[in-house]
């Protein structure tokens, strides 16, 4: 799937190709194509030209550092894709210290905050992001999985439906309040929502296993059966209220 390139994103690669070898300093089109690579799961590649961009910019006068900031946190996503957690952390740091009204970057580090299960951190950038930004989707849905995680299901809740109320697109989102919903015995609202997810990626575990947990409930135990059954659960995450 990392490879499977759309339509789109073989566009953008072209074009800031293009870009750059036309001009080797053009910041923005080194972070572009990196958050493109990125977006299709190429992290090496979004790494070296995060990199470049950060390299470019220290031979580039400019009056603001706002490209440095973008490419340090582009260098984060790229780094936590290839699961060096630390550096992703460090770098997405490094872009808030140098611009600290980066409402992305408070949300990309709340993400990486809740994956290392600091969760207070979490909910602290998250909230500073959406200060920032009232409308960045993201972040209310990384602020949601903070609060699911920490067993905080009505602010999951809460959360996850501003997200989907911004961009109704989010996966995670939709997950994330389909889970507390069954964690809330809310079990036709949990179905709904897993079945969405399921209807745009089939073997989403999460979603499977809350269709699945959710039918059994609503059909007295006759239905739900097949989904529980097809659910990895070596990849599944759920939340401790859950599993007890």
């Amino acid at each position: 799937m990392a490879n499977d390139l759309q339509g789109s994103d073989q566009l953008a690669i072209r074009d800031n190709s293009s870009a750059i070898e036309s001009d080797r300093t053009y910041i923005e089109a080194y972070i572009n194509r990196a958050t493109t690579y990125t977006s299709i799961g190429l992290y090496e590649e979004a790494l070296l030209d995060a990199e470049d961009a950060i390299g470019t910019h220290r031979f580039t006068i400019t009056g603001s550092n706002t490209g440095l900031a973008e490419a340090y946190n582009t260098r984060a996503m790229a780094n936590f894709g290839l699961g060096n957690i630390e550096l992703g952390l460090s770098d997405v740091s490094q872009a808030i210290t140098i611009d600290g009204n980066f409402a992305r970057a408070y949300s990309n580090r709340s993400y990486m905050y809740t994956s290392v299960k600091q969760l207070d951190l979490a909910i602290i950038d998250a909230s500073k992001a959406i200060k920032l930004d009232p409308d960045l989707s993201t972040a209310y849905a990384n602020r949601a999985e903070a609060h699911l995680r920490s067993n905080n299901l009505s602010k999951a809740v809460e959360d996850s439906s501003s997200a989907l109320s911004r961009d109704s697109s989010l996966l995670g989102a939709r997950v994330s309040r389909s889970i507390s919903y069954l964690g809330m015995e809310e079990y036709t609202k949990a179905f709904e929502d897993a079945n969405i997810v399921l209807s745009q990626m089939a073997d989403y575990p999460e979603a499977l296993f809350v269709r699945g947990a959710s039918q059994l409930w609503i059909t007295g135990g006759q239905k739900g059966h097949n989904d529980l059954r097809t659910v990895s659960y070596t990849h599944l995450t759920l939340p401790t209220i859950l599993l007890v």
